[in-house]
């Protein structure tokens, strides 16, 4: 049960202290407690841990638009980020944590405001398009769910520095519905949310020097992740939900997949590593071992292997 919940409010829009920011936070979240950090970036582009700097934005283009690429520890979607988005995360060991819960003091803080907002698929919907961006971090029982909410985000910059070709159309801005709402407003009907649905709300200051954690975040190593081992990265909707898929592949052979999925989901995980791990790209092998499983998840398995196949052959 969360016995305590506190705030803290960053001032900094530096998007690299922001993620050391973050990364102090998890490492430091008092017992049965929920911190809420509420922040804004200069415009910038956030990937999620084991994406591609190349394959999600055109890198070229970001110094040409003052534009910062930054890689966060959490999987999910790339985002962009500029004084028209207000971020969000909370933090909470693994006992009181509840992504259903979370999102809905967002969900709650906008309809407050006569919003016609709704929810799918964990994000908060505003005539049939995004108005927030959700992404997961789990280390340790130590948990972490961030989010971007779109008050006046730049549309147009966002259009040109993502390579998603549905970036053009996928999220709405607040302003969009009702251009008089302001980022105060939304603030504090969120922060009065957050005190409807877990309590009282105590300002908390951070005073540890963070260098480290900037110096981190802040290398051309990790931002690029030079290391990385994977050959093609999937980021798609299935029946069972949004997923990260993760595939080192060689000479038409899957040598290893990596899932990640924000909801944590064990057997499942386990089941397409099962079913996708050490198999070559071929209809054949794939059908047979498809046989194994259960016919509820065929359909998304099917999917998932004629994406991999397709990306197969632009290698």
């Amino acid at each position: 049960m969360v016995e305590n919940v506190y705030l803290v409010d960053s001032e900094n829009i530096n998007p690299f202290h922001n993620l050391a920011l973050q990364a102090h936070l998890i490492n430091n979240i008092p017992d049965d407690s929920l911190v809420f950090l509420v922040w804004r970036n200069n415009d910038s582009i956030i990937i999620g841990n084991k994406s591609c700097a190349y394959t999600e934005c055109n890198v070229s283009q970001l110094e040409i638009e003052k534009t910062r690429l930054c890689r966060r520890d959490s999987h999910g979607k790339t985002v962009f980020n500029d004084l028209g988005t207000l971020n969000y995360a909370f933090f909470l060991y693994m006992n009181n944590y509840n992504p259903a819960d979370q999102i809905n003091v967002i969900y709650q803080a906008l309809a407050r405001m006569q919003l016609p907002v709704y929810l799918e698929n964990d994000e908060i919907m505003l005539n049939k398009l995004r108005v927030t961006d959700n992404n997961y971090y789990i280390k340790q029982q130590r948990c972490m769910h961030a989010g971007s909410l779109y008050w006046s985000c730049d549309k147009s910059k966002r259009a040109r520095l993502l390579k998603d070709p549905t970036s053009k159309r996928d999220i709405i801005n607040i302003v969009d519905s009702d251009p008089f709402i302001r980022y105060v407003d939304i603030k504090e009907n969120i922060l009065q949310s957050l005190a409807d649905l877990y309590g009282d709300v105590y300002q908390m200051t951070v005073t540890d020097d963070l260098l480290d954690y900037m110096e981190s975040y802040h290398s051309y190593q990790y931002i690029f992740n030079t290391n990385s081992k994977y050959t093609i990265r999937i980021s798609d909707s299935y029946d069972f939900g949004q997923a990260q898929i993760y595939v080192d592949l060689f000479r038409n052979r899957i040598l290893q997949v990596d899932v990640y999925l924000p909801q944590e989901n064990i057997e499942l995980n386990d089941l397409i590593v099962e079913v996708f791990n050490d198999l070559a790209v071929n209809e054949i092998q794939f059908r047979q071992r498809l046989k194994k499983i259960d016919e509820k998840y065929h359909r998304d398995f099917i999917k998932l292997f004629r994406k991999i196949k397709k990306d197969s052959y632009c290698l």
